[in-house]
């Protein structure tokens, strides 16, 4: 009886060690990685966020950008909100809206951080860093691969540039010269001679003008590409040719849209998601300043209210204009409540 007991006075005591163990498989929700990093550019940026295992109750927790060397608005666009995980549901997703630019400059980061979980808590991996990858090397090299004017435009500038985190003491140089292009020079089309562009010390950029010609001829677009060659110090980034279309105004073609996401008419579309849509226009090219954009009759785009950076905000979200190339642009917009 003595042996009996003990037995039983042991087994109780190992049970009472791991019953709270058992206890503790509390539902814990997390980023399913630390963190990733890409180009500039890349339009949207998925962070996925996972519960430990599926919950037989709803669980909520939220998100928002809260730290990193990136600006808001200008690197990236990314709203506080809330994930809300159905019984049985164990991930979501975070969408993180990344911009491009021209500048040479330093890698950055975007920290999106979990909190105020609801019937959950919060596992080790409770904050995800996104690092933009900067797209545009060190040295000489055009802001843009690409721009254009309307003909009647007289003077074009295209802006070129020596990017680095230190303009050093001495004075630079680059040539340039027009390497091709369906335009015509000498004078048809436009006038520009090869030359050669001097960065005195703390000079970061300059220009390279372009006489265009205006004439009352209905034709195509014409492009003239423009070459940076001999750098000193021999130092050139990516963008080292700038193709200039020269847009014609002789014509009666208003732009257009394709490119629709969601498509036309969908019956069914992602949920927390965003609308985008191309406005285009081949021959005279669209002016930004004019387009406006209604939703369901309410205005999210008026090109004369936007910000310097193509960007308009209203009580439906934000909507934003993307790309240098005045004949085409992405124009994206994100809702500031989720839509059916």
């Amino acid at each position: 009886m003595k042996k009996s007991s003990l037995k039983i006075i042991l087994f109780m005591a190992v049970f009472s060690m791991y019953v709270p163990n058992m206890a503790a498989g509390v539902v814990s929700v997390e980023f399913a990685s630390p963190g990733s990093g890409n180009w500039e550019g890349n339009l949207k940026v998925i962070a996925k966020v996972n519960l430990s295992e599926a919950s037989d109750e709803t669980d909520y927790v939220n998100y928002a950008a809260t730290g990193g060397t990136a600006t808001f608005g200008v690197d990236y666009i990314i709203y506080p909100g809330t994930l809300e995980f159905l019984p049985g549901q164990t991930s979501k997703e975070i969408y993180i809206y990344i911009g491009d630019d021209p500048y040479g400059e330093d890698d950055e980061t975007i920290i999106v951080s979990l909190s105020d979980p609801l019937n959950a808590v919060l596992g080790s991996n409770d904050t995800y860093t996104f690092t933009i990858v900067n797209a545009d090397w060190t040295g000489f090299e055009f802001y843009d691969t690409a721009s254009s004017g309307s003909e009647s435009v007289t003077t074009a500038s295209v802006r070129v540039g020596y990017f680095t985190l230190f303009s050093g003491e001495t004075t630079k140089t680059v040539d340039y010269s027009v390497t091709g292009g369906t335009a015509t020079g000498g004078g048809v089309d436009y006038i520009l001679d090869s030359g050669t562009l001097t960065f005195p010390p703390g000079t970061l950029y300059r220009d390279i003008n372009i006489s265009v010609i205006n004439d009352s001829i209905d034709e195509p677009n014409e492009t003239i590409v423009i070459t940076l060659t001999n750098p000193d110090p021999n130092t050139m980034g990516l963008h080292s040719t700038h193709t200039y279309t020269i847009l014609n105004d002789d014509d009666s073609t208003g732009p257009y849209i394709y490119g629709q996401i969601p498509e036309p008419n969908a019956i069914q579309v992602e949920r927390d998601s965003f609308i985008s849509l191309h406005v285009a226009d081949a021959l005279s090219g669209v002016d930004a300043n004019k387009v406006k954009v209604q939703l369901d009759g309410y205005v999210i785009y008026n090109g004369s209210l936007a910000e310097p950076n193509g960007t308009c905000f209203s009580a439906k979200g934000e909507c934003r204009f993307f790309g240098s190339k005045a004949t085409d642009y992405q124009m994206v917009f994100i809702p500031s409540t989720i839509f059916d």
